[in-house]
């Protein structure tokens, strides 16, 4: 299940590297900080792994009834919050990869659990 993890993980990173418009993004108002984008995108890493074993299970049931809560609801930010955030981060890549190291450790200890 991690190494889907890592694998998703890295797949955004590199797509987020390659971005053309690099360094380009403002910082919005209500920019999430780097421990909440990070607590974000592991529980959306997890949820995504997740996912992908409940589908490779059970072909047949919906991928939306297997999935029991909503992150952003969890984290209480919007939608419209957590996508200005990860395109701000996007375009900061020395920001973006200190989040991703939070990540990182993050699943690494839900690893050791």
């Amino acid at each position: 299940m991690l190494k889907v993890s890592y694998i998703i993980l890295f797949s955004l990173f590199v797509f987020v590297s390659c971005n053309k418009e690099a360094g380009k993004a403002e910082k919005p108002s209500d920019l999430l900080d780097k421990n909440k984008m990070a607590a974000i995108l592991t529980d959306i890493s997890l949820m995504e792994a997740a996912a992908n074993i409940q589908v490779t299970q059970n072909a047949n049931a919906p991928i939306e009834e297997n999935l029991k809560f909503n992150i952003y609801k969890q984290h209480l930010i919007t939608r419209a919050q957590y996508e200005t955030s990860l395109k701000y981060y996007s375009a900061n890549a020395k920001e973006f990869k200190e989040v991703y190291d939070i990540v990182l450790q993050n699943l690494n200890k839900q690893k050791g659990n």
